[in-house]
């Protein structure tokens, strides 16, 4: 799921091509803004923000916004130099900001005529290079000095939203087996980089080891936040994950040293909850690896995370009651009822509308393709709880694989006493485990003649 650290942001629709301008006014805005932002002045906080902007964050919510961010990371303590580059085709700023728990980049997305367009805290971060055509993202959020040499950077997606990806391969002629990585909830680069770790290149190059090639991408969200924004304001759930990923399951079908008949997706925390659908809707599918997959809805695990560690961040009782009120929102949505309020997580009615009659249960339940679901017995945002309904649906049907991991959290990371927001601060890789289990059960398909696509 989402991210347990809040990162707060606001990405707006944007029109025209970015104009050359003085960066020292950027950096004088930012540098204001940021003041702002950081001290809770709401009205100073939003002078240079564009018209869209203050609609979507207006003054008095800079406040509310900030104290939970603090709560969780803590006081700011320092803060670096500006780096300047582009997001999404518009000049943009970033600058590192030492918190007393995190180091977080604050980016400044700027309009055509220099106003702040979107505001974001996110994990650091290189600057994304001002390119001119589609949008662009790098394909990790830092550097990444350790290069593999069986990785090959491609694109996918086609014209209409291309996404930069990395395809990793075995050592040898092939045709291997391949997994298509599908990422959880929120803007991800292809190493679905959560803060100091990155858990699908740990997997990529790990199943690289084993014999599975892989392909990993960068998330649309991410490569084309804004555009989709503008382009798509009521997108849903198949916009921001099931499309791309059924594409990427054929894209990876059709390459040289695949063996089209064995490509599987492995889908982490809400990827693994849309997994069924994407498997359902690919003819290239032949079985799904499950990773943290929530069985229940999305706007009761985020109460459950929200409940888990409110207490440890400083969150009291209004701010709980205020998501609990979001939740209960999205629940008469459900129920066709009309609703007042904010909806959780900030996102539209037009997404949580395109949840309404999903269950990964139910699509799995009548998917005629294995599943392996494992879980991390120590995660405090997918927990045991879904775990147990995935073990009664294998009761019933024999094609499910299951395990779980006794040490392991969200991220299948080693560690021990209850899962916290701040184990995700410290540089961790996927247990060795997981890979190894991911990988003899996808050989295991082909050695039993159950992995074959569907006629």
């Amino acid at each position: 799921m989402r991210n347990a650290i809040l990162l707060v942001g606001a990405c707006l629709a944007l029109s025209g091509a970015p104009v050359i301008a003085d960066e020292s006014t950027r950096e004088q805005r930012a540098t204001s803004t940021l003041d702002a932002v950081l001290a809770g002045d709401g009205e100073t906080a939003t002078a240079h923000f564009s018209d869209t902007m203050k609609a979507a964050l207006p003054p008095p919510r800079i406040a509310g916004i900030v104290g939970a961010l603090t709560q969780q990371v803590g006081a700011p303590s320092g803060r670096g130099d500006f780096r300047h580059g582009c997001e999404a085709g518009r000049h943009a700023t970033w600058q590192r900001i030492d918190f007393e728990r995190a180091a977080l980049d604050a980016k400044l997305v700027f309009d055509e005529e220099d106003r702040v367009a979107g505001l974001f805290f996110v994990p650091p971060q290189e600057a994304s290079p001002c390119a001119s055509g589609p949008d662009t993202a790098p394909l990790s959020g830092r550097p990444d000095a350790e290069d593999d040499d069986r990785e090959r950077r491609v694109t996918i997606g086609g014209d209409a939203w291309p996404l930069p990806a990395i395809l990793t391969l075995p050592e040898g002629d092939g045709p291997f087996p391949a997994v298509v990585l599908v990422h959880g909830s929120g803007p991800h680069d292809a190493d679905e980089t959560i803060f100091a770790s990155k858990p699908f290149r740990d997997l990529a190059r790990g199943l690289a080891d084993r014999g599975v090639a892989s392909l990993r991408y960068v998330k649309r969200s991410k490569a084309h936040g804004t555009r989709m924004l503008a382009e798509t304001p009521g997108f849903g759930i198949d916009q921001e994950v099931t499309d791309d990923a059924v594409g990427a399951m054929a894209w990876l079908a059709g390459q040289a040293r695949i063996d089209s008949d064995r490509v599987f997706v492995v889908g982490h925390s809400l990827g693994a909850m849309m997994g069924p659908r994407i498997c359902q809707r690919s003819a290239s599918c032949a079985g799904m690896v499950l990773l943290a997959a929530p069985s229940r809805p999305l706007e009761d695990l985020v109460v459950e995370q929200v409940r888990h560690i409110g207490p440890d961040q400083g969150m009291d009782s209004d701010m709980l009651a205020a998501i609990e009120q979001q939740a209960d929102n999205v629940r008469r949505l459900r129920r066709g009822e009309p609703v007042e309020g904010p909806l959780l997580l900030g996102l539209s009615e037009a997404y949580w509308s395109s949840l309404s009659d999903y269950s990964a249960l139910d699509v799995a339940r009548d998917a005629d393709r294995p599943a392996l679901v494992l879980q991390g017995e120590r995660d405090y945002q997918v927990t045991m709880l879904d775990f147990s309904a995935w073990r009664e649906l294998a009761a019933r049907h024999p094609g499910l694989t299951l395990k779980s991991y006794p040490s392991l959290d969200h991220l299948f990371m080693s560690g021990e006493g209850p899962s916290t927001p701040r184990d995700y601060m410290e540089p961790r890789h996927v247990d060795d485990r997981v890979t190894t289990d991911i990988a003899e059960w996808i050989h295991h398909q082909a050695a039993a003649n159950i992995g074959g696509k569907q006629p």
